[in-house]
């Protein structure tokens, strides 16, 4: 029995949750419905009467209100974000540089090494020429 009582109040937790988001979905409907109802209406309806002229003034500066903070809001962080986008931007083209660096050097050293096996051969082969052709010691 005490299972039942407790089930019931956590639903009835949800239903307050859902109840709350409903009304802040609502709310938000609302909002947009009026932030573009002059959208919608027709040009001959242009012309407002005294009554809708302060409700158009609230809203527009009830939009304006949330145009300032959403620009406070993400202006920091879009700023942050473009700081980041340059220093990366930096960061690949110094790899780019480095990368390139690193293949000539790269293809300096293979040359190098080609060189000092032709030198090699070149001298070896000159030893063992040198040896054929000289006088055999002599053995006293």
């Amino acid at each position: 029995m005490n299972a039942l009582p407790a089930e019931k109040s956590e639903q009835t937790d949800e239903d307050k949750n859902l109840a709350a988001v409903s009304e802040v979905e609502a709310g938000i409907r609302d909002f947009v419905r009026k932030d573009v109802a002059y959208l919608r209406r027709s040009p001959s309806a242009s012309t407002t009467t005294a009554t809708e002229a302060p409700a158009d003034a609230s809203a527009d500066a009830a939009v304006g209100s949330v145009n300032n903070l959403i620009n406070r809001v993400a202006g920091a962080s879009l700023s942050e974000i473009e700081t980041l986008i340059a220093e990366l931007e930096g960061l690949r083209t110094l790899m780019h540089n480095e990368g390139q660096r690193i293949q000539r050097e790269l293809a300096g050293y293979a040359q190098l090494g080609q060189t000092a096996m032709k030198s090699t051969r070149m001298i070896a082969d000159n030893l063992a020429q040198w040896r054929r052709s000289a006088p055999e010691p002599r053995q006293d």
